[in-house]
């Protein structure tokens, strides 16, 4: 399991299911480095969002059409209305946990205190990767790359580890 900046529960209270569009859009314009610009009650929130994506060409979104972006969007508030229909105490895992952690502000509960909650849902080690970025920066490129190395090096144990060892003779 790897998670990126978390931990195992959800406060439902941290988002409203209910918010104004604005409000799911400066989630995703702060996570790809677009300044937050959108007001509460942003008549054209969508439109805006485009506009200031535009302006920017070279942060990531700008490759990306505005039906991607859309798309997005619908990910992050479907991902939200999940979240809170199920806001039961995690399950406890059998597996090993690896957690992407960033590490570019203060932020409540710390890195140490994320990795506990892991261990305490979790039979089988929890690793912490460290990300030099703020949080809200973790899909930038540079940040990605880190997270993809560090996937990518650990994917073929991990691979080995689930598969069932053959039967002996």
């Amino acid at each position: 399991l790897a998670s990126m900046d978390a931990g195992p529960g959800f406060d439902p209270a941290s988002f409203d299911a209910e918010q104004d569009p604005w409000f799911y859009y400066n989630i995703v314009l702060d996570s790809f480095g677009y300044p937050q610009l959108l007001q509460q009650g942003e008549p054209e929130p969508e439109a805006s969002a485009l506009a200031v994506i535009r302006r920017r060409p070279n942060l990531v979104l700008s490759a990306w059409s505005d039906d991607q972006i859309r798309r997005l969007l619908q990910v992050i508030v479907n991902n939200v209305v999940i979240a809170r229909a199920d806001a039961r105490p995690p399950a406890v895992l059998h597996c090993p946990a690896l957690l992407f952690a960033a590490n570019g502000t203060e932020q409540e509960p710390s890195t140490a205190e994320m990795a506990e909650s892991w261990r305490a849902v979790t039979h089988g080690p929890v690793e912490v990767v460290e990300i030099d970025c703020k949080h809200q920066h973790m899909l930038l490129p540079e940040s990605v790359a880190v997270i993809g190395a560090a996937l990518t090096s650990r994917l073929p144990a991990a691979s080995r580890a689930a598969s069932p060892s053959p039967a002996e003779p």
